[in-house]
Order: structure tokens, then C-alpha cells, then sequence
């Protein structure tokens, strides 16, 4: 991708979310969420990549009480559990998730992935790791559940989330 492509795409597919200081300030687990985006990103080093991901950052477009947060990223997990209290519930670590302690709180971060066929409906047969949020966005089941929100309250929004929400879709 060339210079051009990669700016036409951060003004296509990024927007900064309305009120987003105010919604941080108002939840501390927004808050903290955040915080922990930014530390596995400085964990991670240059080009590393960590956003909340999926139903949150719909609820929080829609200004809708928000329980869970879960973050994506392109670190490698191995690295993220060598600085911080990390739990594998049952065998999610296969599917490139773990669950983070950080700030009294626990988190669901996962490896940005692909994912292949489901034959249990639950568990994808195969997982492939990807280093982008781009790719592990096409995976994903709802346009509105691809959109990621960067620490800096940027959404990155590949799929036309915010159009469909606005849509009512």
C-alpha cells in the first residue's frame, strides 16, 4: 500500500468517537481498558496495535451502558503474560485468547485472527494469527461488531459499521 492508499484509508475508515473524553472520565472501566491498550501497545513496540473491539465500541456509538470490554491486538500473548496476570480459560489460549488482569479488572484480549469452519458451532475448526486489525475484522459477524476503537478514541471502522448503526441495521 502506498502512501496515498494508506492516508485515503485512515480518512475513510477512521473517525474520532464523539464524546469520547467524556465517556472515559464517566467509566473507569472504559478507562482502565484504555490504559491497558496502551500498555501492551508500548509492550508491543513500534507497529503494534491494541483497540477495544466488538460490542463495546457499538455501545459506546450508541451511548449504551457498557460491562464488557474486550481488546484485540497484534502482540504476541506470550509477551503480554510475561507482564501481567494472565488466565487461560479453558482452552482459549488455543484460539489466541487469554484473559487479563490489570487495574483490579479482567480483560479478554485476543490475537487479531482468522478463522476457518466451525463444525461445533462454537470452537473454529483452525485459527490463523494475523497482524492487523484489518484482517482479523473480516472475520467478524456484524459490520458494527468489526469496528475497533483505538486508545486515542479513534474508530477504525473497515466494514461500515457506523453507517449500518446509523441505519438502524
Amino acid at each position: 500500500m502506498n502512501f496515498f492508499q494508506v492516508i485515503y484509508t485512515k480518512i475513510l475508515n477512521e473517525a474520532k468517537l464523539e464524546g469520547f473524553d467524556e465517556i472515559v472520565a464517566s467509566n473507569p472501566y472504559i478507562a482502565k481498558g484504555i490504559r491497558l491498550c496502551r500498555a501492551i501497545e508500548d509492550i508491543g513496540g513500534p507497529n503494534s496495535e491494541a483497540l477495544i473491539v466488538g460490542g463495546a465500541v457499538r455501545d459506546m456509538v450508541l451511548r449504551r451502558p457498557i460491562n464488557d470490554v474486550d481488546i484485540g491486538t497484534n502482540v504476541d500473548l506470550a509477551k503480554i503474560e510475561k507482564h501481567f496476570k494472565s488466565d487461560n480459560i479453558g482452552k482459549s489460549k488455543d484460539f489466541g485468547i487469554i484473559n487479563v488482569h490489570f487495574e483490579d479488572e479482567q480483560f479478554e484480549v485476543a490475537h487479531f485472527r482468522q478463522e476457518s469452519e466451525y463444525t461445533n458451532s462454537r470452537h473454529p475448526d483452525k485459527v490463523e494469527l494475523v497482524k492487523t486489525f484489518k484482517g482479523d475484522s473480516e472475520r467478524r459477524d456484524f459490520t458494527w461488531n468489526a469496528m475497533g476503537l483505538n486508545a486515542d478514541g479513534q474508530i477504525v471502522d473497515y466494514h461500515n459499521g457506523l453507517e449500518d448503526l446509523k441505519a438502524g441495521i
